[in-house]
């Protein structure tokens, strides 16, 4: 980042102005960070072939050099970095004399220090400049322990030679850990007033501002803690040789919050979808058509959603 701040002030006299430039991209605050990551696992096969495994593995996510804008100062210029322990366990095999395959595993994820990007409180040790309107600071800071938990469900099952079934389920839950942050258009929040200089007018001025909340406990956003989907398919031979495959598809997406705060007002709702399709085969196999309808049901679906104003 780098450019030039300008700003007036009254003197008994000619009008004063004072510039200042600064050129500054993270490098007056070089730092490095490094972790050995990896993973152990441990599988079983049982007598019937099917398999069960246990993994626990790390990740680690470096610190994110912060933006100095607008006169601010961090005495820390980046965030601290983030590890992660990730324990699973599951399994995968065929059952029903071979009719059902599928595969099943639950987890838990734990963040020690989650990154995130908001409006946050200044962090301690941090100057700003009089004339901000704010003591909120948007920047790249760390939430507390975080943790995330789910199960995953695949599956495939024949009924006959002609008809079968597969798709997925899957859970998925989280929890913030200790975080404060401001959320644009919360209609709980609470204000208070922050006293700056009014460049125009040359004079101190109180502007209203929004305190920040407390997000703990809080689920990660754009996060459906249900999500399924099963596609149905037959085949139909015909007279000549060739065939017919017809499909059908439902999807399902459960309500999920589009920020932090998880306001009820805001969430977004569940939908789901409906597609159809069928294919044809000549009976040598060398020719395939196929033909399909997206979103049978003309259903209509929010998967994202922006606070404006």
């Amino acid at each position: 980042q780098q450019g030039s701040f300008c700003t007036s002030f009254l003197m008994p006299g000619p009008l004063g102005v004072a510039c200042s430039g600064y050129d500054n991209g993270g490098f007056d605050y070089p730092n490095t960070w490094d972790a050995v990551v990896g993973q152990t696992t441990l599988e079983y096969t049982l007598p019937n072939q099917n398999l069960l495994y246990g993994r626990i593995s790390t990740g680690h996510q470096s610190g994110v050099f912060n933006r100095e804008e607008n006169g601010q100062v961090f005495a820390q210029d980046f965030s601290d970095e983030s590890n992660l322990m990730n324990w699973e366990l599951g399994s995968k095999g065929f059952l029903l004399d071979g009719k059902l395959q599928y595969a099943v595993g639950a987890y838990l994820m734990k963040y020690d220090d989650m990154q995130i990007e908001a409006f946050q409180p200044a962090p301690a040790g941090s100057s700003m400049p009089i004339t901000s309107e704010t003591p909120i600071v948007e920047y790249a800071g760390n939430i507390g322990e975080t943790d995330v938990w789910g199960v995953e469900v695949e599956y495939a099952y024949a009924f006959n030679d002609r008809a079968r079934i597969m798709g997925f389920y899957a859970y998925q839950d989280s929890e913030l850990g200790e975080h404060q942050s401001v959320v644009q258009g919360d209609p709980d929040a609470v204000w208070d007033y922050h006293e700056h200089l009014d460049q125009e007018a040359g004079e101190m001025r109180t502007s209203p501002y929004q305190l920040p909340a407390d997000q703990t406990g809080n689920q990660l956003p754009n996060q459906p803690k249900h999500k399924a989907a099963a596609t149905l398919s037959y085949d139909y031979p015909l007279s000549n040789g060739s065939s017919v495959t017809f499909y059908g598809t439902y999807n399902y997406i459960a309500e999920a919050y589009p920020t932090i705060a998880n306001v009820e007002l805001y969430k977004l709702p569940s939908y789901s979808r409906v597609d159809l399709s069928a294919s044809w085969m000549s009976s040598d196999e060398s020719l395939n058509v196929q033909f399909f309808v997206n979103n049978a049901l003309d259903e209509i679906g929010i998967n994202e959603f922006m606070i404006a104003g």
